[in-house]
C-alpha cells in the first residue's frame, strides 16, 4: 500500500456470506461511507454486502423476500444520518438501520400522492441537508427529509433519470436516459441544460470548483463548467482511450477515475487532460465492473472479476 502500487483481494475471501453462489454474483457497484465501511452489490440481484474500517469480515444484508416479485435488483445506495438508504428496480426503496439491524420498506400507493411515485427507482442522493432525493424510471423525482412528507415532482418531466447531484447552494443536476442534462433551482425552476446534447448520461460528479462531470454511455465525457461552458472528451479527438463512462469518480486530486464495461479502467488528469489505464504490477490493463474512492485513506479502489484491486494515492500517482 505505501509503494503506491495495485494490490489484489481474492475474490472468494471477499464474499464468503454467500456461500455457493459466490461465483454466480456480478458485482456492479461499490459505495463507502462517512465511516470508511466499504459496500457491494449487484445490479444483477439483490445481494448487499458490507465491511467496516476495521474489519475483514463481510455482512451480508438481506433484503424481505417477496413472492410476488420475480427479479428484482438493486439500483443504487445512499448514506443517511442513521442508516443507508437502498434503491431497488422493482420494490422501491428499503431503509437499512445499521445499529438496530431493521429495515423499513417503502413502496408506491395507489392514490397516495406522499407515497414513492413508483416502485422503479433508478437513482438516489442524500444532499447537506439530510434531503433523500429520488429518481425514477419516467415518474420523475420524489424528496424525503424527516421532517418532510414524501413527495412526487414533475412527473416525465426529465424521462427515465439516472444520476443526480447537488451543487452549492442547492442546485440540483439531473441526468437522464436520452434527454440529456437538466437543472433545477433551490426554487423549484427547472430547465433543460442545452450546452449539452440529448444523449444517455451514465453517471454525474461534481467538483470543487462546481464543475458537473458528465459521464456517457458511447459519447464521451463532457464538463460543464463556471458559466455553463461545455467542453467534451472524446475518443475520435484521442482525448480518452475510448468512449464508455459508466461510472466516474472524482479523487482528492481532482482526478476523474472512469469505469465502463468491457473496456479498461483508467484515469483522466482534470487539469491537464492526460490520461493512463489503470494495470495491475505485471502490465495487464485491469477490467471490471466498479470503481469508488475512500477519501479517508486517499484509495481508489477498483472491483474486478478476480477481486478488488487498492491503489493508495498518498504516496505515489503510478500503479
Amino acid at each position: 500500500e505505501d509503494s503506491g502500487v495495485w494490490y489484489e483481494e481474492e475474490l472468494d475471501l471477499v464474499l464468503p456470506s454467500l456461500g455457493d453462489n459466490v461465483e454466480g454474483i456480478k458485482l456492479a457497484t461499490m459505495f463507502i461511507d462517512s465511516k470508511g465501511s466499504v459496500w457491494i452489490y449487484s445490479l444483477f440481484t439483490e445481494d448487499l454486502l458490507y465491511r467496516t474500517r476495521d474489519s475483514q469480515q463481510w455482512i451480508h444484508v438481506a433484503l424481505p423476500h417477496d413472492d410476488q416479485v420475480v427479479q428484482n435488483s438493486i439500483r443504487g445506495i445512499a448514506e443517511a444520518k442513521d442508516g443507508i438508504w437502498i434503491a431497488t428496480n422493482h420494490r422501491g426503496l428499503f431503509f437499512y438501520n445499521q445499529h438496530s439491524g431493521k429495515m423499513q420498506h417503502y413502496q408506491h400507493q395507489l392514490n397516495d400522492a406522499q407515497s414513492l411515485a413508483s416502485d422503479n427507482v433508478n437513482s438516489l442522493l442524500v444532499d447537506s441537508h439530510q434531503t433523500l432525493w429520488v429518481g425514477y424510471y419516467n415518474s420523475g423525482m420524489s424528496y424525503y427529509h424527516p421532517h418532510l412528507d414524501l413527495g412526487r415532482q414533475r412527473q416525465g418531466e426529465f424521462g427515465d433519470i439516472t444520476a443526480i447531484v447537488v451543487t452549492g447552494g442547492g442546485m440540483r443536476w439531473i441526468g437522464t436516459d436520452g434527454q440529456g442534462l437538466w437543472c433545477e433551482t433551490v426554487d423549484g425552476q427547472v430547465s433543460q441544460v442545452t450546452q449539452i446534447p440529448n444523449i444517455v448520461i451514465t453517471d454525474l460528479q461534481c467538483g470543487k470548483d462546481g464543475s458537473i462531470w458528465i459521464g456517457t454511455y458511447a459519447q464521451g465525457i463532457y464538463v460543464l463548467q463556471s458559466g455553463r461552458k461545455a467542453r467534451h472528451y472524446s475518443a475520435e479527438q484521442g482525448q480518452l482511450p475510448h468512449n464508455g463512462a459508466a461510472r466516474l469518480v472524482l479523487d482528492g486530486y481532482e482526478r476523474l477515475w472512469v469505469f465502463s464495461a468491457f473496456s479498461p479502467f483508467y484515469c483522466l488528469d482534470t487539469k491537464t487532460g492526460a490520461w493512463k489505464i489503470c494495470q495491475d504490477n505485471d502490465g495487464s490493463d485491469l477490467m471490471g465492473e466498479a470503481i469508488c474512492y475512500d477519501p479517508k485513506d486517499n484509495n481508489i479502489i477498483l472491483a474486478t472479476y478476480w477481486g478488488l484491486w487498492i491503489q493508495n494515492l498518498k504516496s505515489d500517482t503510478g500503479w
